[in-house]
């Protein structure tokens, strides 16, 4: 089975674009733009389709939702989404906060779903 998915992302008034998106299986957008009709492939090890947003005010807040995303997207969530989400979002934490330099401590907001076949 194949999902067929859609991203966008926009900088608003930002001069630089925080947002990230990606999708299991596809490759991220981080800049200003449309993905149209992306097919992925559906079986039961799943599909993550996450955004991160760059927090405003804290120090590469761009590069803390590209890493954010990194371990949500690289890791089969389907067979036990709990526990595989929770690890998966404490990894993510653990790598964002190890971007931590004398300037600050870079944050993001991040967001996913997963589907797997044996939701179907």
């Amino acid at each position: 089975m194949k999902l067929r998915l859609w991203a966008i992302t926009q900088r608003g008034r930002r001069v630089a674009n925080e947002d990230a998106i990606q999708f299991t299986g596809g490759p991220r957008l981080e800049d200003e733009g449309v993905w149209s009709d992306v097919a992925v492939s559906l079986d039961e090890n799943g599909i993550v389709a996450a955004v991160a947003d760059g927090v405003g005010g804290q120090p590469d807040g761009h590069l803390a939702a590209r890493t954010g995303l990194q371990q949500i997207c690289m890791r089969p969530i389907a067979h036990n989404a709990r526990t595989a989400l929770e690890e998966a979002a404490a990894a993510a934490n653990r790598d964002v906060v190890g971007l931590a330099s004398p300037l600050g401590r870079p944050a993001s907001t991040l967001a996913g779903v997963s589907f797997s076949s044996r939701n179907f």
